[in-house]
């Protein structure tokens, strides 16, 4: 009972966001956390400084912050690590092969992207990756040939399709919308001549057609002027709108459905980032035929469309190519050199698509495929394969790095959450098969980490325990934002911790510090946000 391991995850790229930090800001951070009971770190690793991650940050106050500490205490990890053992807490490195770019990006053909941007996106430059990435660029996950060969920017839209999948859909007029269009997604400006609007009946469901258009710009922006005010008229992203040009055929676009994350921050020249970002899905598969959006409840009533894909996704390399695994086994061996006490390696990222299933196609995948006689390009059926192959290849770093790990006297821990483990058939973590059953056959690892879900899972919990040949130490690790939301949260808070507990849980992970306690500039006093958490894990630790 007493073994019980009560540790806490800090991303350092949050408590960034709000201070810089010296030494003892740290050391007063690991404080409260050990203060609560707890005996174990666990630090995300955003890389050292010759990545310039950090400090290539989106947000102003990250990226200054982060020079800033580290002018005062160097490398951020071995800093940590000499830290937490000054205070006898152990620090694991957490380390995501997977997020080594993120999909912010910086305006096109603006000084700060002149100046910051670093890789071409959909919509604007990329800035927030490091410099491994950009180096290795044409290595990351690629889209399949077809669709990239099907790109064509010059293409002249001459026809919208709008088309709903209810009977009783809302029904706007020409009046109700605006057709934008724009050469660099920051400025849009809207569509002049007029066009002609029709409504039909398709299938039983409700189309309206927007025709006589001559937009050659890449990017459109569709404005329902009665948003929220009308009832819905919605689809599926793949069935809701269709661009034709003057020939009829299809035109490829992606969405931009989310506002570029700048526009909430001031850059160097002091203005606002508008725009969008485009094929920001989420990090499973199948999102485009899932996910449900309205052309009448979008936000600020806004649906944007880019012509074309991207050719690979954002920021995730691909473990296919060798240079790739070796640049991960480069960054794990940089942990072990830090002095951490374990290394726990998580596939969730913050990489996104509303279409990971087209993603995979590099050269080694294909090649790998067709000596086991699949033509993943060319053979819809043969999909499964590629999920596969991209798996093993994983599979072949993630056995490299555990012995590093433990040839390093140290401990190698690995995230397990149920969309990895294949819970979810048609919702793939990044359209990936991972052979996590061969982890924990094989005794890769010596730790799991138990992810997303805000309470204690016992049909989880015994999934795991049937495949695994040995007491395996888990960790439940929730998402804190899924806690504090419900109803009688902190009584269910400490039934899970007991339940964990009881039920043979090697511990509890509070994921994410910041978001429970938060250091601003100029103090290096923590302010407690949810004051009730001592007591509760002080009632946890006294409760038999």
């Amino acid at each position: 009972m007493n073994n019980y391991l009560m540790a806490c995850c800090v991303d350092f790229y949050d408590e960034l966001i709000y201070s810089s930090f010296d030494r003892d800001g740290i050391k007063q951070l690991f404080e409260t956390m050990k203060s609560w009971g707890m005996r174990r770190i666990y630090w995300i690793y955003l890389l050292g400084e010759d990545e310039k991650l950090l400090s290539g940050s989106p947000r102003r106050s990250v990226s200054e912050n982060a020079r800033k500490t580290f002018d005062e205490i160097g490398e951020f990890l071995p800093a940590v690590t000499s830290i937490a053992h000054e205070l006898d807490m152990e620090l694991y490195a957490v380390y995501k092969p997977f997020d080594l770019g993120f999909h912010c990006s910086l305006p096109l053909n603006t000084p700060e992207a002149n100046k910051y941007g670093k890789l071409d996106s959909l919509g604007g430059k990329m800035n927030f990756t490091c410099e491994s990435l950009v180096k290795m660029a044409d290595m990351r996950m690629k889209r399949h040939p077809d669709d990239i060969l099907a790109i064509d920017h010059d293409s002249t839209i001459k026809t919208i399709r709008l088309y709903a999948d209810k009977e009783d859909q809302a029904v706007f007029g020409p009046d109700d919308l605006r057709i934008l269009y724009s050469d660099d997604n920051v400025d849009y400006k809207p569509v002049e001549q007029g066009f002609s609007f029709r409504h039909d009946i398709e299938n039983g469901f409700r189309a309206v057609y927007l025709e006589d258009l001559n937009i050659t710009s890449p990017y459109l922006l569709i404005e329902c002027l009665l948003a929220n005010k009308i009832s819905y008229f919605g689809n599926t992203l793949d069935k809701l709108i269709t661009l034709y040009n003057d020939k009829g055929e299809e035109i490829p676009f992606s969405y931009g459905l989310k506002r570029r994350i700048g526009i909430l921050n001031k850059y160097p020249s002091g203005t606002n980032a508008p725009g969008f970002e485009f094929d920001e899905g989420s990090g499973l598969a199948g999102e485009l035929k899932r996910f449900r959006h309205g052309i009448d409840n979008a936000p600020d009533g806004l649906t944007a469309i880019a012509k074309g894909y991207s050719p690979y996704i954002r920021g995730a390399l691909s473990p296919a190519y060798p240079e790739v695994r070796n640049l991960w086994l480069k960054h794990i061996n940089q942990c072990i050199a830090a002095g951490v006490d374990g290394v726990d390696i998580r596939v969730a990222n913050h990489n996104r698509s509303f279409q990971w299933e087209r993603y995979g196609f590099e050269k080694p995948v294909v090649e790998a495929c067709a000596r086991k006689g699949f033509d993943i390009v060319n053979d819809p059926n043969a999909q499964s394969a590629k999920r596969s192959m991209l798996g093993e290849f994983y599979l072949e770093f993630l056995e490299k790095a555990s012995h590093a790990v433990r040839q390093a006297g140290k401990k190698v821990q690995i995230h397990l959450p149920p969309v990895q483990m294949g819970d979810y058939k048609d919702k793939r973590l990044m359209d990936i098969i991972w052979p996590w059953k061969k982890y924990l056959q094989n005794g890769l690892f010596d730790e799991i980490t138990i992810k997303d879900g805000p309470w204690y899972d016992p049909a989880l919990w015994g999934r795991i325990q049937n495949i695994a040949d040995r007491d395996i130490p888990s960790y439940l690790c929730p998402y804190w934002k899924s806690i504090p939301n419900k109803t009688d949260w902190q009584k269910k808070l400490l039934k899970s911790l007991i339940d964990s507990r009881n039920g043979g849980q090697a511990g509890f992970i509070l994921y994410e510090t910041a978001m429970v306690v938060r250091i601003t500039e100029g103090s290096n006093t923590p302010k407690l946000l949810y004051p009730e958490l001592p007591k509760l894990f002080s009632d946890f630790a006294n409760c038999r």
